[in-house]
């Protein structure tokens, strides 16, 4: 009797499935929002400071390193060993570059302090720093480029983890970093 009155398409009971994460179109979206974000904190930090950067070359940092890490974070069984081999080369890059990287850092750091004494009410500290002029903007390049390797570690694990993960980190601590720099321009108070 009860077959008799059942009308319509059967369905079976709901079931949870998890996307593949091997799928070239998942790698490509997660890639983009990557991507996005990576470039509107880099953008943030150099446009509301006015940093002197190669604008080429942190492009192609941005877009390799981004790429190569949700490579790795999308790899099960051979993740950790990828992520040991490139810290081991970061480290390694950043003890040769040691003079453009700490030199950069103070560059960066002058900038960053000498517009918000522009536009506040205090007077901060300027340090000293040991390089010819000519090489301000590469020093500067390497340290952004150096800096925006750990954003990408925030940025790309949750996203090759989870879908569209990134927004939960990444998105937020670049429009916070964006807000924080538009108050110390703007000269309001802390």
């Amino acid at each position: 009797m009860k077959e008799q009155n059942q009308a319509g398409i059967l369905l079976s009971r709901p079931a949870w499935k998890n996307p593949k994460r091997g799928s070239l179109s998942i790698l490509l979206a997660d890639t983009l929002l990557v991507l996005l974000s990576l470039f509107g904190t880099a953008q943030c930090l150099v446009s509301a400071f006015s940093l002197s950067v190669k604008p080429l070359f942190l492009s192609l940092c941005i877009a390799l390193f981004t790429f190569l890490f949700l490579v790795v974070f999308s790899l099960k069984r051979w993740r950790l060993p990828f992520l040991l081999a490139l810290s081991a080369a970061y480290c390694v890059t950043a003890y040769f570059l040691r003079t453009y990287f700490l030199q950069g850092f103070v560059l960066t750091t002058n900038q960053i302090l000498s517009t918000m004494s522009a536009h506040s009410r205090f007077d901060f500290p300027q340090f000293r720093v040991d390089l010819p002029v000519g090489e301000y903007t590469n020093a500067c390049t390497i340290f952004l480029a150096f800096v925006l390797f750990f954003c990408r570690v925030i940025y790309a694990g949750p996203s090759a983890d989870t879908a569209f993960g990134f927004l939960y980190w990444g998105q937020p601590l670049s429009f916070l970093f964006h807000w924080v720099s538009r108050l110390h321009l703007h000269g309001l108070p802390y």
